[in-house]
């Protein structure tokens, strides 16, 4: 080992204990000393605070796993009180409420309510005094295990995806219970197959799958698939390894999903989805290896990257799907995704505006909303191809990931800076190079790309429902085989 690289390792695991030795409650009661040093106007005890504060965050983030939506709102809004960090401390802020899926209304209220006072300068005896403490109350603010997932969306729903059957919510110490220690993987399916009734099931690694399918086969295959994805997404980016047994629920029919989301979790799926992940007992469902490697990306990325913005965490999704995993990377490729992007290159978000998507933008409200929505999920997609095709999608998402805010807690570098800076050039040249890359690849692989396009096409009328789907498990694409139009019912 190279003695630069024993000097790292060794600084890093000072970092860590640091880290380790910090809580959220260090920080919580250096942001209220400070908070109460200004508004007594004793400026030299809250300079001296907030240094303390910075010197705490900066080991407390060591573990990017600590970079969460309670320390980032303690940073944000302490920072919103002193000059030279107000900026940043508005954009963290904004940041939050753009990338945040764990905080509901009230909490998103209570940031919007923070970033209003920061933007407009409100002093710290004027600022609100009751949160970060209450914003950190998690039993007010965060969403309740079970009411939301982590989903792929995007198609054309069939008859019984639009049912509407009424679903009864899983309690949340039911899913957190399912959990299932990495070391009683026999626990995990055998677990899984009574939820299912089923008899065919197998452990391979951290999977405990469990099919609904016919050959006996399937969830073996279905397994070590999904480790050879699993392996890739931990090498490329450090998304895992898993703390519990990953449960997947496999079944060759598409609409099974949603049978699985109303009676394994209390979910009502958004149209379209073909797979869906839960954080909460760490589970999968899906019908075809690359969907279930999409939902992988995530349900392992917040071991790492609790808070990631949509346009990179679905976008890599998307495109680990359609991947060929190789060895410790991904080979990406053109895909379906391509000539839905072609198609409804009308409805995409040019770069600049695709990187200020929320969440929320990613998800189709209704019907109607599927064009639109399979325009932002393909323009993520391709996106992600373009970085890879410049060499620069691993220094993106790394950066995005831990140089949000720069090494003096006082400058913060947006989504649009931090791409800007690695491809060299302003987001309008981005797009405009991006525009210029996307036609050639388009042009140079239309008709051959990689996977089959939706089954139903995006913009078929409203009152087409295409009929059950089957597909082979080891179909390295996300969507099903469906029967030919001509047996699809109107």
């Amino acid at each position: 080992m190279k003695r630069s690289r024993l000097l790292g390792v060794v600084l890093w695991g000072i970092l860590c204990s640091l880290s380790r030795a910090q809580t959220i409650d260090d920080l919580n009661r250096l942001w209220t000393q400070t908070m109460d040093a200004l508004k007594a106007g004793s400026a030299d005890a809250a300079k001296q605070s907030f240094g303390e504060f910075n010197k705490t965050l900066r080991a407390y983030w060591a573990n990017p796993a600590q970079r969460d939506w309670k320390s980032r709102s303690l940073a944000a809004t302490l920072y919103c009180q002193f000059p030279d960090s107000r900026a940043a401390g508005a954009e963290i802020l904004k940041q939050l409420m753009q990338d945040n899926r764990d905080l509901n209304d009230k909490g998103k209220d209570e940031l919007r309510r923070w970033r209003t006072a920061c933007t407009t300068n409100t002093s710290a005896a004027d600022a609100p005094t009751n949160p970060p403490a209450n914003l950190l109350d998690a039993s007010a603010h965060y969403q309740a295990p079970g009411v939301h997932s982590a989903t792929k969306g995007g198609y054309i729903p069939t008859g019984e995806e639009m049912s509407g059957v009424a679903v009864s919510p899983i309690p949340p110490a039911e899913l957190l219970a399912r959990r299932v220690s990495l070391s009683e993987p026999q626990k995990a399916v055998g677990a899984a197959l009574t939820r299912v009734q089923s008899r065919h099931g197998s452990i391979v690694g951290p999977f405990a799958v469990a099919s609904v399918g016919n050959d006996p086969r399937e969830a073996g295959q279905i397994g070590n698939c999904l480790t050879r994805y699993a392996r890739a997404l931990e090498k490329e980016f450090e998304i895992g390894p898993p703390t519990w047994m990953i449960t997947v629920y496999a079944t060759p029919w598409t609409d099974q999903v949603y049978d699985f989301a109303r009676r394994l979790h209390g979910l009502s799926l958004s149209p379209g989805v073909v797979a869906y992940s839960v954080t909460e007992d760490m589970s999968l469902a899906g019908s075809d290896c690359g969907s279930m490697a999409h939902e992988l990306v995530h349900l392992l990325i917040k071991s790492k990257f609790p808070i990631s913005p949509a346009w990179l965490e679905e976008g890599i999704a998307s495109e680990v799907a359609v991947a060929q995993p190789q060895g410790d990377v991904f080979k990406l490729q053109s895909s379906w995704r391509d000539r839905t992007l072609k198609q409804n290159w009308g409805l995409r978000p040019q770069v600049g505006q695709l990187l200020d998507l929320s969440w929320s933008n990613f998800s189709a409200t209704d019907r109607s909303d599927l064009r639109r929505t399979a325009a932002v999920q393909a323009m993520a997609a391709v996106f992600i191809r373009y970085l890879d095709s410049k060499g620069k999608l691993g220094s993106v998402y790394f950066d995005v990931r831990d140089h949000m805010v720069g090494d003096d807690l006082s400058k913060f570098y947006s989504y649009q800076q931090m791409v800007e800076k690695n491809l060299g050039q302003d987001v309008a040249g981005i797009d405009a190079d991006f525009e210029r890359w996307f036609q050639s690849q388009f042009a140079a692989t239309e008709g051959h790309a990689g996977n089959n396009p939706p089954a139903s096409p995006i913009n078929a009328p409203a009152n087409t429902m295409a009929q059950p789907c089957r597909k082979s498990p080891m179909q390295q694409s996300e969507e099903p085989n469906c029967p030919p139009a001509s047996a699809v019912k109107k």
